[in-house]
């Protein structure tokens, strides 16, 4: 397969492609390939919003007037303009057939003018992301911080490696064109990403302490505002301790030990410890002091489930575990990692804080805010 960038002489041929269509770019200075890259693509995301995921030649054929008021409107003397589809979409109208087309030349010409000139003040002032016009009888926002824990912790309960993914999820229902702000501490996040909406200048401005401000006029409905990374001052939601003694050649104790490192008031669901036995185990008799525990054989270990665990608590299971008996020496068994699933509702792992949240719209209408917090776990693993 050839590679994306292919040089000619004194002429770099940048191309990407879908399905049956190739779309090409030439250059003869040297330009940001990763530019014209992304460029490519996103004339591809155009191309697929007019006409579908699976367009080829046939359909641009058939809509050539289309592709050619496309390609005058995202680029301009070979610098790109926009290749954003819903503002596209308001400049170049879609239609598949001649009568439909003559039927928009109809229209009353300044209702065109009007559309097209707020359109492009949409490009110039980069809130293509939402329209005018929205309306709600009620208006609310949802704001929901979703975490995900990794741990690796090793048998002597020492941390190898610890991180937190995050991500802001924000619910919008607000009339007409609201801004909102949300203020947080800085300081336990790397590796932020943000939809585009948000005004990146606020961000790099630093308030007082480590606070930050996300700025920005929200899309209409459900959107991903913000991405991120910790890996300093990870809170870990529970403590695993495990103790696995072999009695003679046929048999093992298990004792393992949950302990919950979150407030009392809150409390973890879903809570499910993996626990791992050797693959000729023969009987499992185990004792939990909540919840239910029983030998899973397609996942060769004790899994112990408990619907409710509340913060700073500490729960165990003992196992009696009888292995299979065998002639000559037993082979050695290589103890896979403890496995802990959970989610926490109303807690975050990463020590986010957010000081405030404020959203208004110059109408002064009243704005109901829900802001909740669930961490969850990845990979989180307890050697023994």
């Amino acid at each position: 397969m050839s590679p994306p960038i292919v040089l000619v002489r004194d002429t770099t041929y940048m191309y990407v492609r879908v399905n049956d269509i190739y779309i090409m770019v030439a250059t003869k200075t040297n330009a940001n390939a990763m530019l014209s890259l992304a460029f490519l693509r996103g004339l591809c995301e155009v191309l697929k919003s007019y006409f579908g995921k699976k367009f080829c030649q046939r359909h641009l054929e058939s809509g050539f007037y289309i592709m050619y008021e496309l390609l005058d409107e995202v680029c301009d003397y070979g610098f790109p303009q926009v290749v954003d589809p819903n503002l596209l979409k308001q400049l170049v109208v879609q239609k598949s057939l001649l009568s439909e087309l003559l039927s928009v030349l109809k229209k009353d010409q300044d209702e065109r003018d009007a559309k097209e000139q707020h359109a492009r003040m949409q490009v110039t002032g980069a809130v293509g992301w939402r329209q005018d016009g929205i309306k709600y009888k009620k208006n609310e926002l949802y704001l929901d911080i979703i975490e995900s824990v990794d741990l690796i912790m090793s048998a002597k309960g020492q941390v190898l490696r610890s991180h937190v993914t995050g991500k802001i999820i924000m619910k919008s229902f607000l009339s007409g064109m609201p801004e909102v702000k949300i203020g947080m501490n800085a300081d336990k996040v790397s590796g932020v990403t943000f939809h585009p909406c948000v005004n990146l200048n606020k961000w790099s401005s630093v308030e007082q302490g480590n606070e930050r401000v996300i700025s920005f006029v929200p899309p209409d409905g459900e959107f991903e505002l913000m991405k991120y990374r910790s890996t300093e001052g990870v809170q870990l939601p529970f403590k695993v301790i495990p103790v696995i003694t072999e009695r003679g050649r046929n048999r093992l104790e298990v004792l393992v030990k949950v302990k919950s490192q979150f407030h009392p008031k809150i409390f973890g669901i879903h809570v499910q410890v993996v626990i791992p036995v050797p693959k000729d185990t023969a009987r499992v008799v185990p004792n939990v002091s909540l919840g239910k525990a029983k030998h899973d054989l397609a996942k060769k270990a004790i899994v112990w489930k408990m619907k409710k665990f509340f913060g700073e608590q500490e729960h165990i299971l003992q196992a009696e575990v009888d292995l299979m008996g065998v002639l000559g020496e037993r082979q050695r068994w290589i103890r896979p990692p403890i496995q802990l699933h959970f989610d926490v509702p109303m807690w975050n792992a990463s020590g986010i804080n957010l000081s405030y949240l404020r959203a208004w719209e110059r109408s002064g209408y009243p704005i109901q805010q829900w802001v909740r917090r669930q961490a969850s776990a990845g990979e989180y693993t307890i050697r023994i």
